[in-house]
């Protein structure tokens, strides 16, 4: 008889601990199973962008399955932009995604954003007011393929003085050949190279050089720009040029 009832204990134990496995079963599922969810996101991205990644998020088939982490995955391999994902179960059903994106550095030829890293972007993805308040450079023969910059753009874009992004417009021919034209006289422009990146000393020669042309009278010839070749040791070499000696 005790046997007995110490086997029907058991079984009852047996029972209850089932029972318990399959309640927090069920609301472990209420609670990380998400139906519905909420996404923020950071001002610099585009209305098309988030609304994008809204559209990608819900159309998934697995979404009620996925983990924050495997959520991520999809969306950085569809979204590259995205470099960050943090989640939040706030109540049952309901989860909020806070999203992060990249860095951005500058635009090339106004079509493309350049993120921290490198990397390329369109930048239709980008608020286009973020975007217009990014310096441009223009860069010749840019293969419409390519997804990272060159090393040699990378390194001039880091480390050009943004302070020097406001005077002049910039075109990248190759690591050797950067033409700098100034915004206030176009007539007039700095040709330098990734190994002598122009400082804030450029701006106190620019102002001698240009009030020594003036003096001169160089720029009376619309058709004649006076270039500033820079890429030399301690040394400025000043000569004239025609206008369109280069794309500018």
């Amino acid at each position: 008889m005790k046997r007995y009832a110490r086997d029907i204990r058991r079984v009852l134990i047996a029972l209850c601990i089932i029972t318990v496995i399959i309640m927090v079963k069920k609301v472990y599922a209420s609670i990380f199973t998400f139906d519905h969810y909420v996404c923020s996101f950071h001002y610099v991205l585009s209305p098309k962008a988030q609304q994008d990644i809204i559209n990608f998020i819900h159309n998934s088939d697995t979404r009620q399955k996925d983990t924050p982490q495997q959520l991520f995955t999809g969306l950085s391999k569809q979204f590259p932009f995205v470099t960050s994902l943090k989640a939040c179960y706030r109540v049952p059903g309901i989860i909020h995604l806070d999203m992060r994106n990249v860095d951005l550095m500058a635009t090339i030829n106004q079509k493309y954003v350049i993120a921290e890293d490198g990397r390329i972007f369109s930048k239709e993805y980008f608020s286009s007011h973020y975007v217009a308040s990014l310096p441009n450079i223009t860069v010749r023969d840019m293969d419409v393929n390519d997804t990272h910059l060159s090393s040699a753009l990378q390194k001039f874009v880091r480390y050009f003085p943004s302070a020097l992004y406001e005077q002049f417009l910039i075109t990248w021919v190759h690591e050797t050949e950067i033409w700098l034209e100034n915004k206030q006289q176009q007539n007039f422009a700095f040709l330098c190279s990734t190994e002598r990146i122009p400082d804030k000393r450029l701006l106190e020669c620019s102002e001698i050089i240009q009030k020594n042309a003036v003096q001169k009278e160089m720029f009376k010839k619309k058709s004649v720009r006076l270039i500033a070749d820079i890429r030399f040791d301690n040394q400025i070499i000043v000569f004239p040029g025609k206008r369109g000696y280069y794309n500018g």
